[in-house]
């Protein structure tokens, strides 16, 4: 029996990214036993995989004081193949037969391969989670039947890269309004990890047309399984914008100083807009971007922002049942 040590990453947005790469190894080495790290985010959705023999879920701490630990937990057993899609340098002292790690490139490209070329995979395969058929259960009851149903999501990793969200509201009513290319649907606003958002900007947001309240889903499988049910899903760039990506739902992201060529949503039928100040432009006029306590995003217009979910929603209205959208 092979023996498979999996490293996703700590952040959810990053295991989803390596989803793909570890999709593929459960494809291709069937029988295989898989042990995955992770950070806590990602724990429910790793919990899925086929072939888990173990799950460590490592929280880190400040100057890898929670690396002891963690090396502890796989240093005493010989691995057939380590793949460590953090790059982290503990990998060097893991015993294994294979050893692949993923290593600081100077030629920058989207995240998604430069996971895959860790294992010299062409085409990169595509971010895949895997939900149990409960989590789909529930969400096909929670969720308004006969309604096409507008995701949006006001989460952001840094106050920075956040839409205003009096904008998200106003995108939200023109998409559903009358007229408008999404008339009467139902709106979800998502949310999930505290971390990953203000909630004292939830109230503004759920005012739109009585949206539903998916803010405070306590496992990322149901925020998931409801995320497959959506007939478009708009987000900032976050992990749940590329959870939404991974599950196959038409994925708008909204981008300022975080760069969509590296981190845009990856899937069939996604797409990002940004305003007209590029990723370099913002980053250099605030250096300290990641700190900056205020959206570095008003330069995206509603307009801009309602033109491009028109074009995505064209764009894949061919696959979809009287604007419906069911998990697959």
């Amino acid at each position: 029996m092979e023996t498979i040590l999996y490293v996703a990453g700590a952040r959810l947005d990053h295991a989803i990214f390596n989803s793909g790469v570890l999709d593929h190894l459960v494809r291709t080495r069937p029988g295989a036993r898989f042990t995955i790290v992770c950070g806590p985010q990602a724990q429910s959705l790793m919990a899925q995989t086929p072939g888990l023999d173990r799950l460590i879920v490592v929280h880190q701490r400040p100057f890898g004081l929670h690396a002891p630990g963690l090396l502890r937990r796989v240093l005493f057993r010989r691995w057939d193949l380590l793949v460590d899609l953090d790059g982290s340098p503990l990998s060097r002292l893991i015993p294994a037969r294979q050893i692949e790690v993923r290593r600081r490139s100077k030629i920058l490209a989207h995240q998604v391969r430069e996971a895959a070329g860790v294992l010299h995979l062409e085409p990169p395969p595509l971010p895949r989670l895997h939900i149990p058929a409960d989590a789909h259960k529930r969400a096909e009851a929670l969720l308004p039947p006969g309604r096409p149903i507008l995701g949006v999501c006001l989460a952001a990793q840094y106050p920075s890269a956040a839409w205003p969200e009096d904008r998200f509201a106003a995108l939200a009513r023109r998409l559903t309004g009358s007229g408008g290319p999404m008339d009467g649907a139902a709106i979800a606003v998502f949310g999930g990890h505290r971390a990953d958002h203000d909630p004292a900007s939830m109230p503004q947001a759920l005012a739109v047309n009585g949206a539903l309240d998916l803010t405070d889903m306590d496992n990322l499988t149901g925020i998931a399984a409801c995320m497959a049910r959506v007939r478009l899903f708009i987000g900032n760039d976050s992990g749940l914008l590329h959870l939404a990506a991974a599950m196959g739902a038409p994925t708008l992201g909204l981008y300022g100083p975080t760069d969509e060529l590296r981190r845009g949503p990856v899937g069939r039928d996604c797409a990002a807009v940004r305003g007209p100040a590029g990723h370099a432009e913002l980053t250099g006029e605030a250096r300290a971007w990641r700190r900056h306590p205020e959206s570095l995003m008003t330069d995206l217009t509603i307009d801009a922002a309602a033109e491009a979910a028109s074009r995505l929603l064209a764009r894949t209205a061919g696959r979809f049942e009287d604007g419906l959208r069911t998990a697959g």
